[in-house]
């Protein structure tokens, strides 16, 4: 994956044209823009990260577990370098890089049921040399599962 700076001009302002360009799920926007402000700050102030820097041994890491959070995350991710803005576009679909992204990009993946703490803990603790682990706890209602 080739990574460039920040596009110039990107700011806050960018952000819900950014978000916009994700279809597909715009009945979570509301949910996702509830992190808007959050994600900004953290990514524009406080974290130590460079999209040209990915391998940086000291740079911050950040984890989002939001369900609903993923439109306002890769706008934030987007307008800072870490994602190219032209695949904001194919996030709904089935072959864009950000609906697999942990397993596309060598990661150890691992999906569980988030009320299950046995499957949480091996998973968080499962062996995974030389690459980033990834646990996605999924948590729905019970009617929906």
């Amino acid at each position: 994956m080739t990574i460039t700076a920040p596009p110039a001009g990107f700011g806050y302002p960018d952000l819900r044209p950014l978000m916009s360009e994700m279809t597909g799920d715009e009945k979570h926007s509301f949910a996702a823009t509830s992190t808007l402000d959050v994600l900004w700050v953290l990514y524009d102030q406080v974290l130590s990260v460079d999209p040209r820097r990915l391998d940086d041994p000291d740079r911050d890491r950040f984890l989002l577990s939001k369900g609903h959070g993923p439109m306002a995350f890769y706008s934030v991710l987007a307008a800072k370098g870490f994602l190219d803005p032209a695949e904001l576009s194919h996030f709904g679909e089935f072959d864009s890089r950000l609906a697999d992204r942990f397993a596309r990009e060598g990661w150890a993946a691992h999906t569980v049921d988030g009320r299950d703490h046995a499957a949480l803990h091996q998973a968080l603790t499962d062996t995974h040399p030389d690459r980033p682990l990834a646990v996605v706890a999924e948590v729905e209602t019970e009617e929906l599962s």
